[in-house]
Protein backbone atom coordinates (compact mmCIF):
# COMPACT_ATOMS: atom_id res chain seq x y z
CA UNK A 1 0.00 0.00 0.00
CA UNK A 2 2.80 2.38 0.89
CA UNK A 3 4.52 1.83 -2.44
CA UNK A 4 1.36 2.75 -4.36
CA UNK A 5 -0.01 5.51 -2.11
CA UNK A 6 1.40 8.02 0.34
CA UNK A 7 -0.45 6.36 3.23
CA UNK A 8 1.00 4.38 6.14
CA UNK A 9 -1.18 1.58 7.54
CA UNK A 10 -0.93 0.18 11.07
CA UNK A 11 -1.65 -3.23 12.57
CA UNK A 12 -4.13 -4.19 15.25
CA UNK A 13 -2.79 -7.47 16.56
CA UNK A 14 -3.11 -10.07 15.12
CA UNK A 15 -4.68 -9.69 11.72
CA UNK A 16 -6.33 -6.33 11.09
CA UNK A 17 -4.89 -3.44 9.10
CA UNK A 18 -5.97 0.10 9.98
CA UNK A 19 -5.59 3.39 8.15
CA UNK A 20 -6.54 6.73 9.67
CA UNK A 21 -8.06 4.94 12.66
CA UNK A 22 -10.37 2.71 10.60
CA UNK A 23 -10.16 -0.96 9.68
CA UNK A 24 -9.44 -1.37 5.99
CA UNK A 25 -8.19 -4.95 5.83
CA UNK A 26 -8.63 -8.29 7.55
CA UNK A 27 -6.39 -11.30 7.14
CA UNK A 28 -7.47 -14.86 7.86
CA UNK A 29 -5.40 -18.04 7.84
CA UNK A 30 -6.30 -21.67 8.09
CA UNK A 31 -3.80 -24.45 8.54
CA UNK A 32 -3.99 -28.03 7.41
CA UNK A 33 -2.21 -30.37 9.81
CA UNK A 34 -0.76 -33.75 8.93
CA UNK A 35 -2.20 -35.94 11.68
CA UNK A 36 0.61 -38.50 11.48
CA UNK A 37 3.48 -36.04 11.86
CA UNK A 38 1.56 -33.29 13.72
CA UNK A 39 3.10 -30.72 11.39
CA UNK A 40 1.48 -28.01 9.30
CA UNK A 41 1.09 -29.32 5.78
CA UNK A 42 -0.27 -26.17 4.19
CA UNK A 43 -1.77 -22.81 5.04
CA UNK A 44 -4.62 -21.03 3.31
CA UNK A 45 -4.36 -17.25 3.42
CA UNK A 46 -7.25 -14.87 2.79
CA UNK A 47 -6.87 -11.10 2.58
CA UNK A 48 -9.87 -8.80 2.36
CA UNK A 49 -9.12 -5.16 1.55
CA UNK A 50 -11.53 -2.25 1.30
CA UNK A 51 -10.03 -0.28 -1.57
CA UNK A 52 -12.86 2.23 -1.93
CA UNK A 53 -15.80 2.55 0.37
CA UNK A 54 -18.90 4.72 0.42
CA UNK A 55 -20.27 5.69 3.82
CA UNK A 56 -23.84 5.06 2.68
CA UNK A 57 -23.00 1.39 2.05
CA UNK A 58 -21.85 0.85 5.65
CA UNK A 59 -24.31 0.28 8.50
CA UNK A 60 -24.46 3.39 10.72
CA UNK A 61 -23.07 1.57 13.76
CA UNK A 62 -19.92 0.62 11.78
CA UNK A 63 -19.26 3.90 9.96
CA UNK A 64 -16.72 5.07 12.53
CA UNK A 65 -14.90 1.71 12.44
CA UNK A 66 -14.72 0.67 8.77
CA UNK A 67 -12.75 2.57 6.14
CA UNK A 68 -11.05 2.11 2.82
CA UNK A 69 -7.74 2.98 1.25
CA UNK A 70 -9.69 5.58 -0.69
CA UNK A 71 -12.88 7.30 0.39
CA UNK A 72 -14.98 7.31 -2.77
CA UNK A 73 -16.39 10.74 -1.98
CA UNK A 74 -13.26 12.66 -1.05
CA UNK A 75 -10.27 10.88 -2.56
CA UNK A 76 -9.12 10.27 -6.07
CA UNK A 77 -8.33 6.61 -6.58
CA UNK A 78 -5.08 6.51 -8.50
CA UNK A 79 -4.39 2.76 -8.36
CA UNK A 80 -6.34 -0.25 -9.54
CA UNK A 81 -7.21 -3.33 -7.57
CA UNK A 82 -4.98 -5.32 -9.93
CA UNK A 83 -2.03 -3.05 -9.16
CA UNK A 84 -2.65 -3.45 -5.44
CA UNK A 85 -2.96 -7.25 -5.70
CA UNK A 86 0.23 -7.44 -7.79
CA UNK A 87 2.15 -5.31 -5.28
CA UNK A 88 0.92 -7.45 -2.38
CA UNK A 89 2.21 -10.57 -4.15
CA UNK A 90 5.50 -8.83 -4.98
CA UNK A 91 5.97 -8.05 -1.28
CA UNK A 92 4.58 -11.32 0.07
CA UNK A 93 6.61 -13.87 -1.89
CA UNK A 94 10.11 -12.71 -0.79
CA UNK A 95 8.80 -12.37 2.77
CA UNK A 96 7.42 -15.90 2.63
CA UNK A 97 10.78 -17.20 1.38
CA UNK A 98 12.52 -15.65 4.41
CA UNK A 99 9.80 -16.51 6.96
CA UNK A 100 12.09 -18.65 9.12
CA UNK A 101 14.39 -15.67 9.81
CA UNK A 102 11.48 -13.81 11.46
CA UNK A 103 12.94 -10.47 10.35
CA UNK A 104 9.41 -9.34 9.48
CA UNK A 105 8.58 -9.23 13.20
CA UNK A 106 10.54 -5.99 13.67
CA UNK A 107 8.33 -4.20 11.13
CA UNK A 108 5.25 -5.84 12.62
CA UNK A 109 6.19 -4.55 16.08
CA UNK A 110 6.81 -1.03 14.73
CA UNK A 111 3.41 -0.91 13.07
CA UNK A 112 1.38 -2.57 15.84
CA UNK A 113 -0.61 0.24 17.44
CA UNK A 114 -1.87 -1.79 20.42
CA UNK A 115 1.49 -1.94 22.19
CA UNK A 116 1.42 0.17 25.32
CA UNK A 117 -2.39 0.21 25.39
CA UNK A 118 -4.87 -1.31 27.82
CA UNK A 119 -6.71 -4.17 26.14
CA UNK A 120 -9.40 -6.68 26.96
CA UNK A 121 -9.72 -10.24 25.69
CA UNK A 122 -11.55 -13.46 26.40
CA UNK A 123 -9.82 -16.57 27.67
CA UNK A 124 -11.77 -19.67 28.75
CA UNK A 125 -15.00 -17.62 28.50
CA UNK A 126 -13.64 -15.08 30.99
CA UNK A 127 -13.21 -11.41 30.09
CA UNK A 128 -9.70 -10.30 31.08
CA UNK A 129 -7.82 -7.00 30.92
CA UNK A 130 -4.21 -5.95 30.84
CA UNK A 131 -1.62 -3.87 29.06
CA UNK A 132 -0.21 -5.02 25.71
CA UNK A 133 3.54 -4.76 26.23
CA UNK A 134 5.25 -6.77 23.48
CA UNK A 135 5.07 -9.03 20.45
CA UNK A 136 7.13 -12.13 21.18
CA UNK A 137 9.32 -13.97 18.66
CA UNK A 138 6.40 -16.25 17.72
CA UNK A 139 4.09 -13.31 16.98
CA UNK A 140 2.20 -13.66 20.26
CA UNK A 141 0.87 -10.63 22.07
CA UNK A 142 2.32 -10.36 25.57
CA UNK A 143 -0.17 -8.90 28.04
CA UNK A 144 0.85 -7.64 31.47
CA UNK A 145 -1.91 -8.43 33.93
CA UNK A 146 -2.40 -7.38 37.55
CA UNK A 147 0.51 -8.08 39.88
CA UNK A 148 2.95 -8.15 36.91
CA UNK A 149 1.64 -11.56 35.78
CA UNK A 150 2.12 -11.99 32.03
CA UNK A 151 -0.02 -13.87 29.54
CA UNK A 152 0.81 -14.44 25.89
CA UNK A 153 -1.98 -14.63 23.33
CA UNK A 154 -1.19 -16.55 20.16
CA UNK A 155 -4.62 -16.04 18.56
CA UNK A 156 -7.93 -14.41 19.28
CA UNK A 157 -9.58 -11.03 19.32
CA UNK A 158 -8.63 -8.12 21.54
CA UNK A 159 -10.37 -4.82 22.21
CA UNK A 160 -8.53 -1.65 23.05
CA UNK A 161 -9.80 -0.04 26.23
CA UNK A 162 -10.63 3.61 25.71
CA UNK A 163 -10.11 5.72 28.80
CA UNK A 164 -13.10 7.88 29.70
Amino acid sequence: MEKLTDQTPHIKWVNDIFLNGKKICGILTEGIINMETQTIESIILGIGINVTISKENIPKNLQEIIGGIFDSQTSEQNITRNQLAAEIMNEFYPLYQEMESKEYLDQYRERCFVLGKEVSFKKNNEELEGKAIAIDDEGGLVIEMEHNEKQTLSYGEISIKIKQ
